[in-house]
């Protein structure tokens, strides 16, 4: 690989994810003559792919749920979802990890609040404080495996994409209907409750006034509107999705609101 590749790579490897706008803008300063646009993005992409692949790594791009903009994703490829974690993360850590992708899967609205995420520390079976619980929870945000969007945690897309398996076993009905990949915080049609990314239908809609299930007028059903997020934050072109600009308000008090159930068993994936 020439240096472009490698140092975006590197680019990529450190953070996990970023949003195309933010590593185009990277990329410019790598190789001012060669890559001028997406498209030129997308053709180093696919080079580092043809390296990386035999080291079970890939790099791909998504459209997050909660925001609404166009991603890039470092994955890691081995079929084994643990195997993935099991690199990186302590025992406890890793506990953490399926604690909180389970209390949001088993969610209403696939997604929790902050203060929820962090009272799961107290509910392992090996010992994590929540100053360290929420120290590594960072860490996940950054890297894309969590989105946090003012007082709620949801799942990003790196954790999507790379327990796609799991997730379409566990979750069968959470498949958008038009493009037939998961789909966590959707919008529904209120005739047939047939759930669709919101990118999607927004699309769809643009030529169209029926739902693309039933054919009865487009109606969208509020109460089963996961994502109450402004559209307006897909204008937002920061290197991450992944809030780091919020952490002011992560270290306010925790302490007044009841967590989950103080259960103490060990969630698996």
């Amino acid at each position: 690989m020439e240096n472009p590749h490698r140092y975006f790579l590197q680019y990529m490897l450190k953070n996990g994810v970023c949003n195309k706008v933010a590593a185009l803008k990277y990329c410019k300063k790598l190789d001012n003559d060669n890559i001028k646009d997406i498209d030129d993005l997308k053709s180093l992409v696919i080079k580092i792919n043809r390296e990386i692949g035999k080291q079970s790594l890939k790099i791909t791009y998504g459209t997050c749920e909660v925001t609404n903009q166009e991603m890039i994703v470092m994955l890691n490829t081995k079929n084994d979802a643990l195997a993935k974690l099991q690199i990186s993360f302590t025992p406890a850590h890793l506990e953490y990890f399926q604690a909180i992708l389970g209390e949001i899967l088993n969610s209403e609205n696939y997604r929790i609040t902050f203060i929820v995420c962090l009272n799961l520390t107290s509910t392992l079976v090996l010992s994590l404080s929540r100053d360290k619980g929420q120290v590594v929870f960072d860490k996940w945000v950054k890297g894309g495996y969590f989105v946090k969007d003012q007082n709620h945690v949801y799942l990003g897309l790196r954790t999507i994409f790379e327990f796609t398996s799991y997730l379409r076993s566990h979750c069968p009905n959470s498949l958008c209907k038009l493009c037939n990949e998961l789909v966590f915080i959707g919008k529904s049609c209120s005739k047939c409750s047939m759930v669709f990314h919101g990118y999607c239908i927004t699309k769809y809609l643009k030529n169209q006034v029926s739902c693309p299930s039933c054919d009865l007028k487009w109606e969208s059903n509020d109460g089963l509107e996961n994502s109450g997020i402004d559209d307006s934050t897909a204008e937002n072109d920061d290197i991450s999705v992944n809030n780091q600009s919020q952490n002011d308000t992560d270290n306010e008090s925790v302490t007044d609101e009841p967590g989950p159930s103080s259960r103490k068993h060990r969630r698996r994936i």
